[in-house]
């Protein structure tokens, strides 16, 4: 289960998401960046995730200088994609805004399980929700299932458990049964979401760059390239 299978990888290796309109979230981002960097700007597109995302290129290491805002089709929800060239790790943004504009934020990842349990990358699952208050990085839930060679590892915190999750099933005897991709999915679709569906990022689009482009970045590659170095076809 992943997002175009695959195809943008390592942009859609995890998904972010913040409980606002896109407008909000556009301005909170831009007002957060100006605050780190000194200046940053917005651009509006029309079309959703697959027509915007090569506007995040080139992927960089560093800083993070372009981050793609992408209307769904719950419009209560905003995606969250950046031009990291590990990509897919979204957490402080989405943590950081969640608390600061008062709304709940979503992390979610889903790579799937290595071929070769003696080398990596190793799979995984991962719901991680934010919201406005509360311990520093301002968790309400965060669930896990992890890939280490050929042992899986499952964790979910101490925080209460939410109203939709399966709890039986964390006390399976075979570790990959506790959590899902089918419960992953589930869970996301309680919250309004539907991570892995192309059709759920219409747009329109806005991409918010900073300052920091400026400043030399240690990688700075084209997704095809970055694919390459991967050994993921284009």
């Amino acid at each position: 289960m992943t997002l175009l299978n695959d195809r943008y990888v390592p942009i859609t290796s995890g998904l972010g998401f913040l409980e606002a309109p896109l407008g909000e979230v556009a301005q909170a981002l831009e007002q957060w960046r100006v605050a780190i960097h000194g200046s940053a700007r917005q651009e509006r597109f029309l079309g959703g995730f697959e027509d915007n995302v090569l506007k995040l290129e080139p992927l960089v290491s560093g800083w993070t200088s372009r981050e793609l805002l992408v209307a769904t089709s719950n419009p209560n929800w905003t995606a969250f994609f950046d031009c990291d060239v590990l990509g897919g790790d979204q957490k402080t943004p989405i943590s950081y805004l969640a608390k600061t504009m008062g709304c709940h934020g979503l992390f979610v990842c889903s790579v799937p399980a290595s071929k070769d349990a003696s080398r990596g990358p190793w799979g995984g699952i991962q719901f991680e929700l934010y919201g406005p208050v509360g311990t520093p990085s301002n968790y309400v839930r965060a669930i896990s299932l992890s890939q280490d060679g050929a042992r899986w590892s499952f964790y979910a915190d101490d925080k209460p458990v939410l109203d939709f999750e399966e709890v039986e099933a964390y006390t399976s005897r075979k570790v990959r049964d506790r959590f899902t991709l089918d419960m992953l999915k589930r869970y996301c679709a309680a919250l309004g979401l539907h991570p892995f569906d192309a059709e759920f990022y219409p747009g329109p689009s806005i991409l918010v760059t900073n300052a920091s482009e400026m400043q030399t970045q240690e990688t700075s590659l084209t997704l095809a390239e970055v694919r390459e170095r991967m050994g993921l076809s284009n």
